[in-house]
């Protein structure tokens, strides 16, 4: 490899740890928000509005995760977007059949950034350097 290539890869390297360790605990902070807002509005007037903001933030959490290498929080996000397109497509509410398909990929997600975490620290949290080359 070049110096400039390595440069490159160090350079991308430190971006996505930075990601892994700032970021990813935000965004899955997010989605476990939006999962409650959505668990308590089901079958409210709101459940639709609940559905909308899940679906927005799995949606970042799938671009955002792909970008960076973490292929398996990336795929989950997107399926968790895929199961809330009612919402935004059709203005209808999610099913109770998806809403369990959806508990459990948040599930999912919560696990896969315990393993991110710092291993002194098992939740995610803005601090720690493990740049998520564990996840498969």
């Amino acid at each position: 490899m070049s110096e400039d290539n390595t440069d490159f890869q160090a350079k991308l390297a430190s971006i996505r740890a930075d990601y892994a360790r700032v970021s990813l605990p935000v965004q899955i902070s997010e989605i476990l928000d939006k999962f409650g807002n959505l668990a308590g509005a089901m079958g409210s007037g709101d459940h639709i509005n609940c559905t909308l903001a899940m679906n927005a933030v799995a949606h970042k959490l799938a671009g955002s995760a792909g970008t960076f290498g973490l292929d398996q929080i990336s795929v989950v996000s997107r399926t968790i977007c895929q199961l809330t397109e009612c919402a935004r497509l059709e203005s209808k509410p999610v099913t109770s059949e998806n809403f369990d398909k959806i508990s459990t990929l948040v599930d999912q997600l919560r696990l896969q950034a315990e393993q991110l975490a710092p291993q002194n620290d098992k939740r995610p949290s803005e601090t720690g350097d493990n740049t998520g080359d564990n996840i498969k």
